[in-house]
């Protein structure tokens, strides 16, 4: 089983390491593996640097509301460690999704003991959840916040990246073609054709690449691909 080396990281941050996060990947659990830039560089650079970052990337995907928000980020400033453990179990926990998901982009079945942490991690969301009928959604749950529980965040995300493992979206599962980034997306182009994060950053990088390896060797006659 392989990992990346995180950066070191202040579990007690600021919320600055996601303000320029972006929100390629079609589906929540493949934004949360996406919390690393260059993710499949020998160097990849960490988003979330504090438990505060966390809180803000939910906030941004809408699966935190403001009183959640507050609730936790007031938590973790009274109990600095447990904010420190909560973290380092979000970083595993992203890890192994991101593992799961590259393996699952390159049509490899993923490592068993990534699927059991996920699956272990499903068990417990569920278990912390609270079940509410709602007229316009039916049967919703929702995490009470009374006691705070430092791994809020992280319940809706491990269901839906449970849920995606089922569901014919992963047909359309990809890996950004420009190697040292490394994130996962859907491609819900109309036939399939999406190679990279973004065309206007790792497209374009690709495109360069390939532009100067054909002027350093114009006898070959061959364009090679990312």
């Amino acid at each position: 089983m392989t990992t990346h080396s995180a950066p070191s990281r202040d579990p007690g941050g600021t919320a600055s390491g996601t303000e320029g996060a972006a929100f390629i990947g079609g589906h929540i659990a493949l934004d949360f593996a996406n919390t690393v830039s260059d993710h499949a560089s020998e160097s990849p650079r960490e988003r979330l640097t504090g438990y505060a970052d966390l809180v803000a990337w939910a906030r941004r995907t809408g699966s935190l509301s403001a009183a959640d928000a507050r609730a936790l980020e007031r938590e973790a400033r009274r109990h600095p460690e447990r904010a420190a453990r909560a973290l380092e179990t979000t970083i595993t926990l992203r890890e192994a999704v991101y593992r799961v998901f590259s393996a699952l982009a390159h049509h490899r079945t993923p490592d068993s003991d990534d699927l059991a942490m996920l699956h272990a991690a499903r068990v417990r969301a569920l278990e912390a959840a609270e079940p509410e009928w709602q007229q316009d959604r039916g049967l919703v749950l929702r995490w009470p916040n009374s006691p705070v529980d430092l791994a809020r965040p992280l319940h809706p995300i491990l269901l839906a990246a449970c849920e995606l493992l089922e569901s014919p979206d992963l047909e359309r599962l990809r890996q950004c073609g420009n190697p040292p980034c490394g994130w996962l997306f859907i491609d819900r182009s109309r036939n399939g054709s999406r190679r990279w994060c973004s065309s206007a950053d790792c497209g374009n990088l690709s495109r360069v690449r390939r532009f100067r390896r054909r002027r350093a060797s114009p006898s070959t006659g061959e364009e090679s691909r990312d």
